[in-house]
């Protein structure tokens, strides 16, 4: 498990991290979208799932333990989450 104090940027990394906090918002072309903050004893970082369909809205909620994987950039770009 990576911690996100450690993520370096344009790596892969995979872990359990919080959701500190997940809004729906949409973009220019009215489509959905999550954006997260997740969080870890080391800190915070941002992320987005592109396309959020309904059961995303429900599934991936604040408070919520979640696995996932992907590349850092400014932000976290998801791979897979859990």
């Amino acid at each position: 498990m990576v911690k996100i104090n450690q993520m370096k940027k344009d790596e892969l990394f995979e872990g359990f991290y919080l959701i500190k906090s997940a809004d729906l918002r949409q973009t220019r072309a009215g489509k959905n979208y999550l954006a997260f903050v997740f969080q870890d004893e080391t800190g915070t970082i941002e992320g987005k799932l592109w396309d959020a369909q309904p059961h995303n809205v429900e599934q991936f909620q604040a408070g919520r333990v979640v696995h996932m994987s992907g590349r850092r950039s400014t932000t976290i770009r998801l791979r897979s989450i859990s």
